[in-house]
This record gives structure tokens, sequence and C-alpha cells, in this order.
């Protein structure tokens, strides 16, 4: 057997070596950034479920708000209503006092 014969196996046996620890490498490589990516998009999935989860409660809380703010405005419009009335029948009452004292007046003799 030739010297250069045994050289080139043992050059074609250190390629092969180097050939397959690189793409042992790439290999390595895209499971590292599957990994990454799977990470990655699981932190987006946890992130968006707080933030969505925080959405609804100030959803809830904005309705709430609504809803008091809507009470406090039919409650302040029926005392409204309420202080209408009563100054109309006090206006009214007054105009009836003033009426009736005019009357009184024109009914006694002058002096």
């Amino acid at each position: 057997m030739n010297t250069s014969s045994a050289g080139e196996v043992l050059g074609k046996c250190k390629g092969l070596m180097v050939v397959n620890q690189i793409r042992q490498m790439a290999e390595d490589n895209q499971q590292l950034l599957y990994l990454k990516n799977k990470v990655v998009e699981e932190q987006l999935e946890e992130f968006s479920g707080i933030v969505n989860e925080k959405l609804r409660k100030t959803e809830e809380e904005n309705r709430i708000v609504r809803l008091r703010t809507q009470m406090h405005h039919e409650q302040n419009k029926e005392e409204g209503y309420d202080l209408i009335k009563e100054y109309a029948e006090k206006l009214t009452a007054m105009k009836r006092r003033k009426l009736e004292i005019e009357s009184l007046m024109l009914d006694e003799p002058a002096l």
C-alpha cells in the first residue's frame, strides 16, 4: 500500500469529520433559534394574556363608573325637578297670598 493513499484516506476522514461537525453546528443553531423563538412566543402569549386581563378589568371598572355616573345624573335630575316643583308651589302660594291681601285691602273702607 502506498503512503499517499493512506494520507488521502486520513484526509478524507478528517474532512468528513469537519463536514459532520459543521452540519451538527448548523442543526444545533437551527434548534437554538427554534427554541429561542418558542420562548419568545410563549413570553408574548403570557404578556398578551396579562394585558388582556388588565384590559378586561379596566373595561369593567369603566362600565361601573359609567353606571354610577348615570345613576348620579338621574338622581340629580330628579332632585332638580323636585326643587323646581317646590319653588313653583311656593311662588303660586305667594301669588295667591298677595291676591288675598290685595282683595282684603280693596274690601276695607278707606279711612
